[in-house]
């Protein structure tokens, strides 16, 4: 079966994309965490369940070490700190 889709949405953030899909306009490619809720409450489906990753652990990707802001530096030594064993 194919299916053409008469328009185009493009969001910028989850939270968008989120919002549209429980409004019917469409899937979404969210995280399961930030829409479990939504799975359990029966709001949204999961789609091609066979397909999805599994990720080990969740990443940080930040810009060069040499010029890390304090700010960054501190939750950077707090996820360290305090992260699951």
């Amino acid at each position: 079966m194919a299916i053409t889709p008469q328009g185009r949405l493009t969001l910028s953030s989850a939270h968008q994309e989120r919002q549209a899909a429980m409004a019917g306009s469409g899937i979404a490619h969210l995280f399961e965490d930030y829409v479990r809720a939504d799975l359990e409450q029966g709001s949204v489906i999961e789609l091609l369940s066979d397909w999805k990753k599994r990720l080990p652990s969740w990443y940080l990707y930040y810009p060069n070490r040499r010029h890390t802001s304090a700010a960054m530096r501190a939750f950077l030594d707090y996820i360290r700190h305090n992260r699951d064993p």
